[in-house]
């Protein structure tokens, strides 16, 4: 009995304390990813509990000022291996994300966290923000992504942006390739991407990217998966040096690829670039109509041997690597008693630098004879070699037969008046024949003929109805258009800005059962940013606080951007708080919307 009191004894010794005092080995820690932020600048905060992993649950956050916006997007538990002792450990997170809306120091917490039906308080998180607009995070992503292998990494780089582009200085007109890809280690969420911003000399040619997701790609002695979000080729028509902007990609991605990873509000952008365009080299060469690259000519002509009256088809390719959309003829001489149309010229595409440009016309002499029908030489830049070549023109012979049947016509048959008139209209049929090959053309030159009388009434009568129609239209135009915008653009474009305004948010508002708000975002914003536009006749709007304030401050009161601030931040909120929201709380946020542009017009009124 003795022997058994000491046993229990001994035994209490030993495990009381460590049941008793069991709770101290709780552990609550409050982690940011920045304590040195700008206003309207998105963080991450984490509650980490060590110790423990069941029974959680978050009670309330203390000493919250009405600046500060915070969100709950997930919790994580689990457990792992202490690698000193081989010991378990368990562990929960609380992750959520914030806002603070004016610059100062704030102590936000402590968070009060329900373990097992007891109460836990955290330490205070202490913040800074400065009165800077630029998002930091992106900065430090970017500066991140430029270093994959840096040492002073705090983590792994797994989500890279790059721009690349094949050439920074050329020729105006000169093609420049410029293309954005996105690499991926790990998963990732609503993306919203804003594409790279273009001088506007500039002629673009958007390439089709690739959309499969499983094009895995080796960088940086890493496996990442590729996605060609931007491909374009462009070409400036003027001088000077011009600045791309960035383009932007914002997603939720995680922290690490464990299970200790939580979600993260991530902003990449890409470099910015600056392009040098230069003039091309003086002298020009005669003739040089403005094409930059490199181009092979060829010219057919079918058939080469014909009677009067008939077709025979001119046909000129241009092939090549270069500036197409400014090259717009070819030149060529023909005598003048030929009877010229031409068809519209056509561009085809052999792959993502080459075309193919080719001019169709159709010429039908009106006496016989052999002619000379001569291309003029075609004059270019060539980039790879930096100086202008000059493709000698080719001379083709067209030889032109006597009609046996028109000449006996014309030089007096014992045939009647109407069968004169028969034969002619006959040729005039076969003549429509040749020209009809599902090809449309437009006669550019009238050249001479023995027997077109009907043809030029007929042609200066359709000229005469399409220059009387254009004239009608033209000044239809004017009077609707041009003069009563002149008089009334203002005040209709204010009228416009809120019946388009209702129109939009109302059709929300009446399906708003049908839809899913997290996909509808993007959208609410531009219906917003499109009434501002319009209403104060202002250029497009970046939703920042720092653009919103520069672009309205001259139109609304200083309350009045605070509350549509409010409203952006709500939206952002929705859109990258990972949290579904119901459709009603989605239709009370249109409703703010609207109440709000409400009372702008109300005030202006």
């Amino acid at each position: 009995m003795v022997k058994n009191k000491i046993i229990l004894k001994i035994f209490l010794f030993i495990f009381f304390p460590s049941i008793l005092f069991a709770e101290d080995n709780i552990k609550i820690e409050v982690i940011t990813d920045k304590t040195d932020i700008a206003v309207d600048e998105v963080f991450q905060i984490d509650v980490k509990i060590h110790g423990i992993s069941e029974d959680i649950s978050l009670n309330n956050i203390d000493n919250i000022n009405e600046n500060v916006m915070i969100k709950y997007i997930g919790e994580m538990r689990g457990y792992g291996y202490n690698t000193v002792d081989n010991k378990r450990y368990d562990y929960f997170n609380l992750t959520f994300i914030a806002k603070i809306l004016k610059p100062g120091e704030y102590e936000i917490g402590p968070f009060i966290i329900n373990i097992k039906d007891k109460q836990y308080k955290s330490d205070l998180l202490k913040i800074n923000v400065s009165n800077n607009d630029e998002y930091s995070v992106s900065n430090q992503q970017y500066s991140e992504n430029k270093n994959p292998d840096s040492q002073n990494s705090s983590k792994e780089n797994f989500y890279i942006i790059e721009l690349s582009v094949d050439k920074k200085e050329v020729y105006i007109n000169e093609p420049i390739n410029i293309e954005v890809n996105f690499y991926n280690r790990l998963g990732f969420q609503s993306p919203n991407y804003k594409s790279l911003t273009f001088p506007k000399t500039a002629w673009i040619e958007r390439i089709d990217t690739n959309k499969e997701n499983d094009n895995k790609v080796q960088k940086y002695n890493h496996t990442y998966v590729m996605h060609n979000i931007e491909k374009e080729r462009i070409y400036i028509s003027n001088p000077g040096i011009y600045d791309i902007d960035p383009a932007t990609l914002e997603f939720v991605g995680l922290t690490s690829p464990t299970f200790l990873s939580v979600p993260e509000h991530i902003i990449l952008k890409t470099d910015p670039i600056k392009i040098k365009v230069n003039s091309l080299p003086t002298p020009e060469p005669p003739g040089f109509n403005g094409a930059i690259g490199t181009f092979n000519l060829k010219v057919d002509l079918n058939p080469i041997k014909l009677k009067v009256k008939e077709s025979a088809t001119l046909t000129v390719s241009l092939e090549g690597d270069g500036n197409f959309q400014n090259i717009n003829k070819i030149g060529y001489s023909i005598d003048d008693s030929f009877d010229i149309y031409s068809s519209n010229n056509i561009i085809e595409k052999k792959d993502e630098k080459n075309k193919i440009k080719t001019w169709e016309v159709l010429i039908i002499p009106s006496k016989p004879g052999k002619f000379d029908i001569m291309l003029n030489d075609f004059s270019y830049f060539d980039i790879k070699q930096n100086k202008y070549i000059t493709i000698k023109g080719e001379k083709i012979i067209l030889n032109v037969l006597e009609d046996e049947e028109n000449k006996k016509n014309i030089n007096g048959s014992n045939n009647s008046f109407t069968n004169l008139n028969q034969d002619n209209d006959k040729t005039n049929s076969n003549n429509n024949a040749n020209l009809s090959n599902n090809i449309h053309y437009i006669k550019i030159s009238p050249g001479k003929s023995n027997s077109v009388s009907k043809y030029k009434l007929w042609f200066k009568f359709v000229i005469m109805f399409y220059l009387a129609m254009f004239i009608i239209i033209i000044f239809f135009i004017f009077n609707k258009y041009i003069f009563f915008n002149i008089l009334n653009n203002n005040k209709l474009s204010d009228k416009n800005a809120y019946k388009d305004f209702l129109t939009h948010i109302n059709v929300f508002k009446k399906n708003v059962k049908k839809i899913i708000p997290q996909n509808e975002i993007n959208t609410i914003s531009n219906i917003i940013e499109k009434y501002f536009i319009t209403k104060f006749h202002i250029d497009s709007i970046e939703f920042t606080p720092k653009s919103i304030s520069n672009k309205l401050n001259n139109h609304l009161k200083s309350s009045k951007i605070n509350e549509l601030k409010n409203i952006i931040t709500k939206l952002n909120f929705i859109r990258f708080g990972g949290e579904k929201i119901s459709n009603d709380d989605f239709l009370n946020i249109i409703n703010l919307i609207k109440n709000y542009i409400s009372e702008i017009e109300t005030s202006k009124k």
